[in-house]
């Protein structure tokens, strides 16, 4: 919502429905969407592996390492993406017992998961990697859609160990509407291995 809302629409940043992160989850037809992306080379390694977040950045907000945990592990299809804000109050038995302050902190914990689409190369200034992300699984989704995608541009560092995620909109001055940087976790280039559960009870490991 807000600022990407805002910013986020043609002719600058034209977007289409089925690039929502929740389209095909509401369509009911992930399973089948994602086996075809994979089956006709929709994958890419340039961000595969496991990765920590020590920064976002977005407007007048931002967060780290010390006040949030969040990882990404990305297969070149499937992604699992985990943040957990860090917080100081005690275990609780039920959400109860827990303060106003408490609830609102607990609920910004959020786990979603998916398939990554990264636009085709080769890429250059002209055409950078632009990566939109499919949710199949998202703690936050209470079955209304998310109303612009998660779509963003990948700017890799040399070495291929860290990594930023600038929004794919900007605003009126030109400028991102946020950036988050990805350091890879120690052992973080693979193997690795993708699962998804089969049935009426979605799961990915």
């Amino acid at each position: 919502g807000g600022k990407i809302e805002e910013f986020f629409n043609p002719p600058l940043f034209p977007w289409n429905e089925n690039e929502l992160p929740h389209y095909h989850k509401v369509q009911g037809n992930t399973r089948q969407v994602f086996q075809a992306w994979k089956q006709g080379g929709k994958e890419t390694s340039l961000v595969a592996g496991a990765w920590c977040r020590p920064l976002f950045v977005g407007g007048w907000h931002h967060s780290d390492a010390h006040t949030e945990r969040t990882f990404n592990l990305q297969t070149p299809t499937i992604f699992i993406d985990l943040r957990i804000p860090l917080n100081g109050f005690p275990r609780h038995e039920s959400l109860s017992s827990m303060t106003d302050a408490e609830l609102r902190l607990f609920a910004r914990r959020h786990c979603f998961a998916g398939y990554s689409v990264v636009n085709e190369g080769p890429w250059s200034d002209g055409n950078p990697p632009v990566c939109v992300r499919h949710h199949a699984i998202d703690w936050n989704f209470t079955g209304k859609m998310r109303p612009r995608p998660n779509k963003w541009r990948i700017e890799m560092r040399a070495d291929g160990e860290v990594w930023k995620e600038w929004g794919y909109a900007k605003d009126a001055n030109g400028q991102h509407l946020y950036m988050e940087r990805w350091h890879r976790l120690p052992d973080g280039r693979g193997p690795y291995l993708a699962l998804r559960r089969s049935g009426l009870v979605d799961a990915f490991l």
